[in-house]
């Protein structure tokens, strides 16, 4: 898949058009954007253990989501794998402190495989789609840090008071 992207530049526009649960997205974007959006769903499919946590946000593909869109559905992933955890009798990290140490083990991979495809060759778009899906990971860190979750803090709030 990455030879796919291998010769692509990644300031190109194109066309896409994602076909997905009943749901069809287009979008005209850089070609970056589309490769980072194919290649994570391929990535995190791999066969990985790192990777392979993502593995449930796959179900609920959201093709080209934004920066809080892919930090709102990471977190509800991780928080249902605690809920998963603590209804089989094991112990759940309800305060997200494994977060940030789950997410620099994907960032490192992530990395590992763009230094294996420069060593190939590779260039531009498929190693600027790898470099989208790290941004997201770490905006979603920094997020985590930054306290900035208290936006969905108020948004839950207003739906289910204290």
């Amino acid at each position: 898949m990455i030879e796919l992207f291998g010769d692509w530049i990644s300031h190109h526009q194109v066309e896409v058009s994602v076909d997905a649960h009943d749901r069809r997205y287009l979008k005209t974007t850089p070609a970056q954007s589309a490769a980072s959006s194919l290649i994570g769903i391929v990535m995190v499919t791999s066969g990985c253990p790192i990777l392979d946590r993502f593995r449930p946000m796959v179900e609920i593909h959201l093709p080209f989501q934004t920066p809080p869109e892919a930090t709102y559905r990471f977190l509800s992933m991780y928080l249902f794998t605690q809920y998963c955890i603590a209804h089989d009798g094991g112990s759940p990290d309800w305060e997200l402190a494994e977060v940030e140490s789950f997410l620099e083990q994907a960032r490192c991979a992530n990395s590992g495989i763009a230094d294996r495809l420069r060593a190939i060759g590779i260039e531009d778009a498929g190693i600027n789609a790898l470099a989208i899906l790290n941004a997201h990971g770490e905006l979603t860190r920094f997020r985590l840090l930054d306290d900035d979750l208290e936006h969905w803090r108020r948004i839950v709030g207003a739906v289910y008071p204290r």
